[in-house]
Protein backbone atom coordinates (compact mmCIF):
# COMPACT_ATOMS: atom_id res chain seq x y z
CA UNK A 1 0.00 0.00 0.00
CA UNK A 2 1.10 3.46 -0.97
CA UNK A 3 0.07 6.67 0.41
CA UNK A 4 0.61 9.78 -2.26
CA UNK A 5 0.13 13.09 -1.26
CA UNK A 6 -0.26 16.13 -3.55
CA UNK A 7 0.70 19.69 -3.13
CA UNK A 8 -0.95 21.72 -5.64
CA UNK A 9 1.24 24.76 -6.81
CA UNK A 10 -0.83 25.69 -9.92
CA UNK A 11 0.13 25.70 -13.79
CA UNK A 12 3.45 27.74 -13.69
CA UNK A 13 5.04 25.67 -10.84
CA UNK A 14 5.72 22.58 -10.04
CA UNK A 15 3.71 19.97 -8.30
CA UNK A 16 5.78 18.29 -5.50
CA UNK A 17 4.63 14.92 -5.10
CA UNK A 18 5.35 12.25 -1.72
CA UNK A 19 4.91 8.63 -1.95
CA UNK A 20 5.23 7.05 1.59
CA UNK A 21 4.90 3.44 2.25
CA UNK A 22 2.87 1.64 5.14
CA UNK A 23 5.78 2.15 7.58
CA UNK A 24 5.15 5.88 6.67
CA UNK A 25 8.65 6.08 5.11
CA UNK A 26 9.25 8.12 2.56
CA UNK A 27 10.05 6.39 -0.73
CA UNK A 28 9.67 9.05 -3.39
CA UNK A 29 9.49 12.48 -4.20
CA UNK A 30 8.37 14.28 -7.33
CA UNK A 31 7.88 17.36 -9.06
CA UNK A 32 5.82 17.65 -11.57
CA UNK A 33 4.35 20.14 -13.75
CA UNK A 34 0.38 19.99 -14.60
CA UNK A 35 -0.72 22.91 -16.63
CA UNK A 36 -3.41 21.10 -18.68
CA UNK A 37 -5.90 18.13 -18.15
CA UNK A 38 -3.51 15.99 -20.46
CA UNK A 39 -0.85 16.36 -17.88
CA UNK A 40 -2.93 15.60 -14.77
CA UNK A 41 -4.19 12.44 -16.93
CA UNK A 42 -0.04 11.67 -17.43
CA UNK A 43 0.50 11.98 -13.86
CA UNK A 44 -2.31 9.83 -12.36
CA UNK A 45 -1.28 7.13 -14.82
CA UNK A 46 2.38 7.24 -13.99
CA UNK A 47 1.41 6.72 -10.46
CA UNK A 48 -1.69 4.21 -10.50
CA UNK A 49 0.97 2.31 -12.86
CA UNK A 50 4.07 2.49 -10.40
CA UNK A 51 2.20 2.25 -7.19
CA UNK A 52 -1.26 0.93 -7.85
CA UNK A 53 -4.80 2.18 -8.17
CA UNK A 54 -5.19 1.13 -4.60
CA UNK A 55 -3.06 3.60 -3.52
CA UNK A 56 -4.69 6.60 -0.78
CA UNK A 57 -3.94 9.69 -3.21
CA UNK A 58 -4.79 12.95 -1.02
CA UNK A 59 -4.68 16.54 -2.77
CA UNK A 60 -4.23 19.42 -1.15
CA UNK A 61 -6.98 21.18 -3.74
CA UNK A 62 -10.72 21.76 -3.86
CA UNK A 63 -12.26 19.06 -4.95
CA UNK A 64 -15.25 21.44 -5.93
CA UNK A 65 -16.09 24.91 -6.89
CA UNK A 66 -18.31 26.39 -3.35
CA UNK A 67 -22.16 26.59 -4.26
CA UNK A 68 -22.42 29.62 -2.62
CA UNK A 69 -24.01 32.11 -1.69
CA UNK A 70 -22.00 31.93 1.47
CA UNK A 71 -18.12 32.55 1.54
CA UNK A 72 -16.15 28.96 1.13
CA UNK A 73 -17.67 25.77 0.92
CA UNK A 74 -19.15 23.96 4.43
CA UNK A 75 -15.78 21.50 4.69
CA UNK A 76 -14.10 25.24 4.55
CA UNK A 77 -16.07 27.16 6.84
CA UNK A 78 -15.49 23.92 9.46
CA UNK A 79 -12.02 24.21 9.39
CA UNK A 80 -12.10 28.16 9.89
CA UNK A 81 -15.03 27.99 12.78
CA UNK A 82 -12.48 24.90 14.48
CA UNK A 83 -9.56 26.85 14.21
CA UNK A 84 -7.64 23.93 12.75
CA UNK A 85 -6.69 26.58 9.83
CA UNK A 86 -7.57 29.29 7.66
CA UNK A 87 -8.43 28.18 4.33
CA UNK A 88 -8.75 30.19 1.58
CA UNK A 89 -12.52 30.20 0.46
CA UNK A 90 -12.99 28.29 -2.86
CA UNK A 91 -14.68 30.73 -5.15
CA UNK A 92 -18.66 29.62 -6.99
CA UNK A 93 -19.10 29.05 -10.39
CA UNK A 94 -19.85 32.70 -10.33
CA UNK A 95 -16.66 34.34 -9.24
CA UNK A 96 -14.16 31.17 -10.63
CA UNK A 97 -11.49 32.78 -12.52
CA UNK A 98 -9.06 30.22 -14.56
CA UNK A 99 -6.71 32.40 -14.26
CA UNK A 100 -7.04 34.48 -11.10
CA UNK A 101 -8.00 30.81 -9.74
CA UNK A 102 -4.84 28.70 -11.28
CA UNK A 103 -4.10 26.59 -8.69
CA UNK A 104 -7.65 25.55 -7.85
CA UNK A 105 -7.76 24.72 -11.63
CA UNK A 106 -4.87 22.62 -11.35
CA UNK A 107 -6.62 21.13 -8.28
CA UNK A 108 -9.73 19.88 -10.37
CA UNK A 109 -7.74 18.36 -13.23
CA UNK A 110 -5.73 16.48 -10.73
CA UNK A 111 -9.08 15.56 -8.91
CA UNK A 112 -10.49 14.40 -12.24
CA UNK A 113 -7.59 12.33 -13.54
CA UNK A 114 -7.45 10.24 -10.43
CA UNK A 115 -11.17 9.93 -10.40
CA UNK A 116 -13.23 12.48 -8.23
CA UNK A 117 -15.50 9.38 -6.97
CA UNK A 118 -12.67 7.17 -6.01
CA UNK A 119 -13.22 6.61 -2.41
CA UNK A 120 -9.50 6.66 -2.28
CA UNK A 121 -8.77 9.85 -4.06
CA UNK A 122 -9.39 12.26 -1.14
CA UNK A 123 -9.25 16.17 -0.05
CA UNK A 124 -7.04 17.44 2.51
CA UNK A 125 -5.47 20.56 4.11
CA UNK A 126 -2.29 20.33 5.52
CA UNK A 127 -2.07 23.51 7.51
CA UNK A 128 -5.57 21.57 9.32
CA UNK A 129 -3.62 18.78 9.34
CA UNK A 130 -0.30 19.80 11.38
CA UNK A 131 -2.48 21.39 13.88
CA UNK A 132 -4.00 17.63 14.44
CA UNK A 133 -0.50 16.45 14.56
CA UNK A 134 0.86 19.23 16.54
CA UNK A 135 0.66 17.28 20.29
CA UNK A 136 1.76 13.65 18.63
CA UNK A 137 5.21 12.07 18.60
CA UNK A 138 5.30 12.07 14.84
CA UNK A 139 8.95 12.49 12.95
CA UNK A 140 10.30 12.23 9.61
CA UNK A 141 14.03 11.95 8.55
CA UNK A 142 13.55 14.64 5.23
CA UNK A 143 17.18 14.55 3.32
CA UNK A 144 17.96 18.11 3.67
CA UNK A 145 18.69 17.72 -0.58
CA UNK A 146 15.05 17.18 -0.57
CA UNK A 147 13.76 20.35 0.73
CA UNK A 148 16.24 22.55 -0.65
CA UNK A 149 15.57 20.86 -4.38
CA UNK A 150 12.00 20.50 -4.39
CA UNK A 151 10.95 23.68 -2.23
CA UNK A 152 10.64 23.43 1.66
CA UNK A 153 7.02 24.64 2.43
CA UNK A 154 5.79 22.05 -0.60
CA UNK A 155 7.89 19.52 0.44
CA UNK A 156 6.45 19.03 3.46
CA UNK A 157 2.91 19.78 2.86
CA UNK A 158 2.91 16.71 0.36
CA UNK A 159 4.21 14.35 3.43
CA UNK A 160 1.67 15.79 5.49
CA UNK A 161 -0.61 14.98 2.76
CA UNK A 162 0.19 11.52 2.55
CA UNK A 163 0.53 10.86 6.29
CA UNK A 164 -2.90 11.74 6.47
CA UNK A 165 -4.05 9.69 3.67
CA UNK A 166 -2.29 7.04 6.01
CA UNK A 167 -4.39 8.18 8.88
CA UNK A 168 -7.74 8.41 6.26
CA UNK A 169 -7.11 4.81 5.67
CA UNK A 170 -6.38 3.14 9.07
CA UNK A 171 -9.91 4.48 9.84
CA UNK A 172 -8.17 7.67 11.70
CA UNK A 173 -9.92 10.71 10.50
CA UNK A 174 -12.22 13.55 10.78
CA UNK A 175 -14.43 14.52 7.84
CA UNK A 176 -15.44 18.02 7.35
CA UNK A 177 -17.90 19.31 5.18
CA UNK A 178 -20.57 17.56 2.68
CA UNK A 179 -21.22 15.20 -0.01
CA UNK A 180 -22.28 18.27 -2.22
CA UNK A 181 -19.31 20.53 -1.68
CA UNK A 182 -16.38 18.19 -1.03
CA UNK A 183 -15.24 17.24 2.48
CA UNK A 184 -11.96 17.70 3.55
CA UNK A 185 -10.24 14.83 5.85
CA UNK A 186 -7.86 15.76 8.78
CA UNK A 187 -6.38 12.62 10.69
CA UNK A 188 -7.45 11.94 14.17
CA UNK A 189 -4.52 11.84 16.37
CA UNK A 190 -4.16 9.95 19.06
CA UNK A 191 -2.10 11.65 21.53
Amino acid sequence: MRYIGIDVAGSKRNQVIAVLNDRLEIEKILAEKVSSKEDAIKLARKIYDKYGKDSVIAIDASRYLSKGPKNGRQCEREIRSRKLANPQFTPTRETFDSEKHDWFQVGFYLFDAFGIRRPNVIEVFPTASYNCFKDSKLFFNLPIHFVSKKGGQDLLDAVCAAVTAYYYRKGDFTAYGDDEEGKIIVPAVKK
